[in-house]
This record gives C-alpha cells, structure tokens and sequence, in this order.
C-alpha cells in the first residue's frame, strides 16, 4: 500500500471528474424537457414592464370582449383555432389583423405562432399542427388601425368556448 500520498491527488481529481460529469446529465436532461420553459425575451420584457402596463391598459379601454374555441380534428394531427372578437357595443370587430401564441401546458417549450385567417365578421380561424389534448394558453393579440387588443385565454379543448371577460 502506498502511503507517501501519491493518491490523493488522483482522488481529488476523481471527485471532481464524477462532480462535473454528474452536472453535465443533469444540465443535458433538463434541457430536453419539453414541459420546462423559459419565456422569450425575457429580460427585454422585463425592462418594458411599464410599455407592456400601459398597453394593457389601453386594451382594457377599448372594451373589446374575446371568445375562443380549440378542438381537436378527427383523424389528423391538428387543432381548430376559431377566436371571436366583439367590441364593446356589441358588434363584431372587422378589419383587424389576429394573431395568436398558443402552447399546451403540459410541453410550455413548445410555442405555436400564427395569424389567423378572417371567415366572417368578428371571426378568425386557424389550424394548429399539434394533436394534443388538454389545457392551453393562448395569448390572442389584435391590432385594427390604431387600436391594439391582446388577452391571454386558459383553452381546454375539452370545453366548447372559453370566455375570460366578467
């Protein structure tokens, strides 16, 4: 047995291999998860916070109400996006550009961006290529001239519509 500590050096070094190696799977295994998300920008949004209050604000204003459905299509790997928007009248909301970020709850990495097609007045459809079932956020954004609109619905494609507004 060698007792002049020729080993210790070897072993300090053994630790340290196995310390970094550990922390390399553990850094490997969280970023495949696809239920772990970080928010894009993040820190862009952060330092707009008050641009963002204020936006908010003025979509509170123009009292614009939103109804959305997302469901399933039998025998394909897409869901039916239909959102309606009504203004504060009452009336459904013509000529405005929509666009939606939606993403399943369970995989919050994977974001699914599109504008959406007008079908009638006061509503916009499109078709999501994903088959998964369950709870959705979809954050549903609409700008018509000067008027700019945007809401963060919770869709459960198992419940007809979702309506968010009291």
């Amino acid at each position: 047995m060698i007792r002049d500590g020729r080993l210790w050096p070897w072993a300090m070094a053994l630790v340290l291999g196995l310390t970094m190696g550990a922390n390399l799977l553990v850094f490997r295994l969280a970023r495949g998860d696809a239920s772990f998300a970080v928010e894009p920008d993040y820190y862009a949004k952060a330092v707009a916070w008050d641009s963002t209050r204020a936006l908010d604000a003025r979509s509170d204003a123009l009292g614009w109400t939103v109804n959305a459905s997302l469901a399933p299509m039998p025998a394909t790997e897409t869901l039916h996006l239909a959102v309606h928007l009504h203004t504060a009248e009452g009336t459904p909301v013509q000529g405005a550009t929509v666009s939606v970020e939606a993403s399943h709850n369970a995989r919050g990495s994977r974001v699914l961006s599109d504008t959406l097609r007008s079908t009638s007045p006061g509503t916009w459809e499109s078709m999501l290529p994903s088959s998964r079932t369950g709870l959705w956020e979809v954050r549903v954004t609409a700008i018509r001239g000067r008027d700019h609109f945007r809401r963060t619905l919770r869709l459960d494609t198992a419940s007809p519509a979702h309506n968010p507004t009291p």
